[in-house]
């Protein structure tokens, strides 16, 4: 803080004793010390550093909650302004965990801070913006920042479509994996070897894609496994018998597959396969290391769930009146050439009786 020079003699001994440094000097008559003591003029910038800032947004059927935290560090006291929604109903401030009473001046939030590191926390409540676009409210956090973290925390009667905002945030991969599976079932429906046609294929795919891929492949498979049962031609008892058994056993396990995917789509929730910094179906992560004054307004597509319930149920009857059709075919190919062929009995070496045996030992024996 203050900046010292000296003229003169200098400077026979010093101690320093808990920090502070103590000269001496031991003048003759007629010497002088001069001391100058000045204060260095501040450098321009800025006081206060805001370390990381987190948002947390919980949208609402009529009110979105927000809560702010803010690590902040400050070389000197003063007030901190932090401006909040227009529509914004304050609930809390605290300030290393202890409440203050503080009040919101319009938009605005005047914090006091203290010199050093200090934790801000803010939450409030505001007017839900929409039930199907949603939007990161406006907060702007008075100056530059970093390390921000935004988290949406999304409800369990939405079904979330599309998501977007900063770079390092959740993705939505259910979109291109249902490209995949369209394009899967237009190269299937190709084929002449299965009832499908594409309408069937495009609507079997989208249902499946809400199991996983081996469940899906074990579907899909099993229907040419059966169009190769109709058109081949097994020889042999055991062989054509195993071929049997082993298409039993997969068409449990495609039906099986069915039943989940139905289960999944009437009792379940939507599997949109959400990946991305630590994202889930429930909380979308956005970060960003650098931000200005306002914080990033990262925003989310959602539908209702019941709708998604709607959907599933329709897929599911159509799957009920689609699967009739498709065992009855299924059961043409399996019983073609038969159902199961009687195994031919073995044949076992007959055992020799005693007195043939001795005849034969006697036959081998040497002559004496």
């Amino acid at each position: 803080v203050w900046h010292f020079e000296t003229r003169g003699i200098p400077v026979i001994h010093h101690q320093g004793r808990q920090g502070v440094w103590q000269p001496e000097w031991q003048p003759w008559p007629g010497e002088s010390v001069e001391i100058e003591v000045t204060r260095p003029e501040a450098l321009p910038g800025r006081s206060i550093t805001l370390d990381a800032v987190e948002l947390a947004f919980v949208p609402g059927q009529r009110f979105d909650r927000g809560q702010l935290k803010i690590t902040a560090r400050t070389s000197k006291g003063g007030r901190h302004a932090i401006e909040l929604p227009a529509d914004a109903a304050l609930q809390l401030i605290a300030l290393n965990g202890k409440s203050l009473p503080v009040r919101l001046e319009g938009k605005v939030v005047n914090v006091p801070l203290a010199p050093g590191s200090q934790d801000i926390r803010l939450e409030w409540h505001q007017p839900s913006n929409s039930a199907l676009f949603i939007t990161s409210p406006t907060v702007n956090v008075g100056q530059q920042a970093v390390n921000a973290k935004i988290s949406f925390q999304i409800p369990a009667d939405r079904w979330i479509i599309l998501a977007g905002g900063p770079r390092l945030g959740p993705a939505v991969l259910f979109w291109s994996y249902l490209i995949v599976m369209v394009m899967a079932a237009l190269a299937l429906a190709r084929t002449r070897f299965t009832p499908l046609k594409y309408g069937s294929w495009l609507l079997l795919s989208v249902g499946l894609t809400q199991v996983s891929i081996i469940a899906a492949l074990i579907v899909v498979g099993w229907f040419f496994a059966l169009a190769w049962r109709e058109t081949s031609r097994v020889d042999g008892e055991w062989k054509f018998n195993l071929v049997q058994l082993v298409l039993v056993l997969w068409t449990m396990a495609a039906l099986a597959g069915l039943y989940t995917a139905v289960e999944r789509g009437l009792l379940g929730t939507p599997e949109m396969q959400i990946a991305g910094n630590g994202s889930t179906r429930d909380v979308l992560n956005w970060t960003q290391d650098r931000i200005g004054a306002i914080l990033p307004r990262p925003w989310v597509l959602v539908l209702p769930m019941w709708l998604y319930r709607v959907l599933m149920l329709l897929w599911s009857l159509w799957l009920a009146l689609a699967l009739l059709q498709w065992l009855r075919w299924g059961w043409s190919c399996y019983s073609r050439n038969g159902i199961w062929k009687k195994l031919p009995p073995l044949k076992l070496k007959p055992k020799k009786a005693p007195q043939e045996k001795k005849e034969a030992t006697a036959a081998s024996a040497p002559d004496a």
